[in-house]
């Protein structure tokens, strides 16, 4: 079982102004407000991006809403530096995270979206919705496993099991100087399939070589 949406390469980013000197940003911390490499990261064809990611796990949610998206950026991660070099169009290279809030017909949800720079320029790819502190590899590594854990729950032999929401319960202890979460931590991830729901109470406990193992319960 896979929740994450296939990659869509984003085109026809309108930048406000083109960078005159080269960026790269290796920190989400030491983004400048008004710089080009802010500009570029919080462009219109970003938004347009993360409003249809949202539009798109709503439909495999079956969600309906006539209602446009109104998109609102809570914070973004950089996973690898990102290089804008001068009079460029898109980063040559670099990945990052956007987590940012998505308010349609009176109700406001949590999402996720990856962005990478391949070689076709920027590829976006939405992770799971909610507050979760997995990264983009512990997601992948704990999406089979969960669904297989809510899978008794759900209508027998339901193939379309998707992760709907994910809770912090008990946030992740990050010890000085690390840039990960250092003890186990709980979340709560609503399981979706055929017509039910099951709320999933999940411990991770991190490996240091960014991974971490699973357990149920509690």
């Amino acid at each position: 079982m896979s929740h994450k949406m296939a990659a869509a390469v984003i085109g026809a980013l309108a930048l406000l102004s083109a960078p005159a000197t080269a960026e790269v940003l290796n920190s989400s911390r030491s983004l400048k407000p008004d710089s080009p490499m802010a500009h570029y990261l919080f462009s219109q064809g970003f938004f347009k991006s993360m409003a249809d990611g949202a539009a798109a796990l709503d439909k495999d949610l079956g969600v309906a809403c006539d209602e446009d998206y109104s998109v609102t950026p809570a914070s973004f991660i950089v996973l690898q530096p990102i290089n804008l070099p001068a009079g460029a169009e898109h980063a040559t290279s670099g990945a990052w995270v956007y987590r940012y809030d998505v308010t349609r017909c009176g109700k406001t949800k949590r999402n996720n979206m990856l962005v990478s720079i391949g070689k076709d320029g920027p590829q976006a790819e939405l992770l799971l919705p909610g507050h979760t502190f997995a990264t983009p590899r512990q997601m992948a590594e704990a999406i089979p496993t969960v669904g297989a854990y809510a899978a008794p729950v759900l209508e027998k032999d339901c193939k379309q099991i998707r992760i709907a929401d994910t809770t912090v319960v008990k946030p992740p202890t990050v010890a000085a100087g690390a840039k990960a979460p250092t003890a186990p931590w709980k979340e709560r991830w609503t399981v979706y399939g055929c017509g039910k729901q099951v709320d999933v109470p999940v411990t991770f406990t991190p490996d240091g070589k960014g991974s971490s193992t699973l357990s149920f319960g509690g």
